[in-house]
């Protein structure tokens, strides 16, 4: 480029609005609690409408890496304590950056006319999956930076008694299980492990007759034979009053055992949801990948349809400048190849 002031002055506001942007979305990320994201995207489109037009008006190929590159280079910022992988990151993404412009300036120099919405739209695509995906990779370092120090956002999730209710009436429609079957009826806590116990293949009924059969001496027989019902009972009584405090214990709360089982497991699944969102179980650690995934569907959805703003903006900008004579198109001669046999 000739022009030397508008030259650096492209590459200097290039620069600086991408590092506001990674900056403001630092802010969101880890100070505002994932507030304020409008004031990023703006700033990002700004950078981007400089960016896109530098690329088409500038023939040097290394000046664009070097400037995409280090544009991308703020996203480094949001790894926080996982910096050497981010940078191992923003280098891989370079190399896209690279491509994505080597793919544009083929397209510009093959075009007989300058159509900068076709030049663009050759690897501006490329350049944006790249976009979303760093942001994407900073969002799950800032989610696993903030589980590491317990600082991480709590959410409340309550789901209604109504939902647990459904699914287990699906599945016993589904798969008609006996158990599954006892929670929609709507059994109580002691009368569903009782059923558990009594429906085993070696019951504890079981177990007290081959007692009773064991007896040599028939005064004992009768004797045992008339508490058989209250021998089976506390025997049972043992095993469902430790099922209960082991369900206690999973839910962090008494229980008398008269209380509806369906209710109970609605409680149970509440409080296992909660425990996975707020990143207090082993389980949680899926949470940062998968929040990052969900961001970055959302962000490539927004960078999708900014791409059309982005490439009509610039196609504006350069046909004012070529209508005012601040950028000049000359026509120059090309060679081709052809292949005679």
């Amino acid at each position: 480029m000739k022009n030397r002031k508008l030259f650096y002055g492209l590459i200097s506001s290039s620069l600086i609005l991408f590092s506001l942007g990674w900056y403001s979305l630092y802010h969101s990320f880890y100070v505002s609690g994932y507030d304020n994201l409008l004031y990023p995207i703006i700033i990002f489109l700004l950078a981007f409408i400089v960016f896109y037009f530098f690329v088409v008006v500038e023939h040097d190929r290394n000046i664009l890496y070097v400037v995409c590159s280090f544009g991308m280079m703020g996203s480094i910022l949001l790894s926080k304590e996982y910096i050497f992988s981010a940078f191992l990151i923003w280098i891989a993404t370079s190399c896209s950056c690279v491509l994505a412009i080597k793919r544009i300036k083929e397209e510009q120099y093959n075009r007989i006319q300058i159509n900068v919405y076709r030049i663009l739209k050759r690897g501006i695509p490329m350049i944006g999956t790249v976009f979303c995906f760093l942001i994407s990779v900073g969002f799950y370092f800032s989610i696993a930076n903030l589980q590491k120090i317990g600082d991480i956002p709590r959410f409340k999730l309550k789901l209604p008694i109504q939902t647990t209710r459904m699914a287990f009436g699906v599945m016993n429609a589904v798969m008609p299980n006996e158990e599954i079957g006892w929670i929609v009826e709507g059994v109580t806590v002691d009368e569903y492990f009782q059923r558990i116990l009594r429906s085993q293949d070696i019951s504890l009924e079981g177990t007290v007759l081959k007692e009773i059969k064991e007896e040599v001496d028939e005064e004992t027989k009768k004797q045992m034979e008339a508490g058989l019902e209250r021998e089976i009972w506390e025997k049972e009584r043992l095993v469902i009053e430790k099922n209960r405090l082991i369900l206690e214990e999973k839910l962090g709360v008494d229980l008398m055992g008269n209380e509806r089982i369906d209710e109970v497991l609605h409680n149970l699944i509440n409080k296992r949801a909660n425990d996975l969102i707020n990143g207090r179980v082993i389980a949680s650690e899926v949470l940062p990948i998968g929040g990052a995934f969900a961001v970055f569907v959302t962000v490539r959805s927004i960078v999708w349809i900014s791409n059309m703003i982005l490439f009509w903006t610039v196609s504006i900008i350069f046909a004012i400048l070529v209508k005012l004579e601040k950028v000049k198109i000359k026509q120059e001669d090309q060679k081709i190849e052809s292949i005679e046999i």
